[in-house]
């Protein structure tokens, strides 16, 4: 990383003209990139295969399971419930004609 020599700002690179210069964005200071100041920009960050990687495992709980069957069941229930009332009173409807 470099500095402006002027205000200690940093310099960040700017491509202008096919040439890649480094500017302080605070002053207006240049100067042309040179190989130390490519070096000095790099930043390589290595990352073992065991963070590169992940799995995630989604298990559904039983607790989850029994508690959406017990809810099926009720509505279930609840619908006979109605369709036979429905039922009886069309049947009942019917029958008084």
């Amino acid at each position: 990383m470099e500095f402006c020599p002027k205000c200690g700002k940093v310099l960040y690179p700017v491509k202008k003209e096919g040439k890649t210069l480094l500017t302080c964005r605070a002053c207006g200071y240049t100067v042309n990139v040179t190989q130390s100041s490519i070096e000095s920009m790099k930043m390589v960050y290595r990352v073992s295969d065991e963070m590169h990687t992940r799995t995630s495992v989604i298990e559904k709980k039983e607790e989850d399971r029994e508690k959406k069957e017990a809810e099926r069941e009720l509505v279930q229930e609840l619908y006979k419930e109605i369709f036979s009332e429905t039922y009886l009173e069309s049947e009942g409807e019917g029958s008084e004609d």
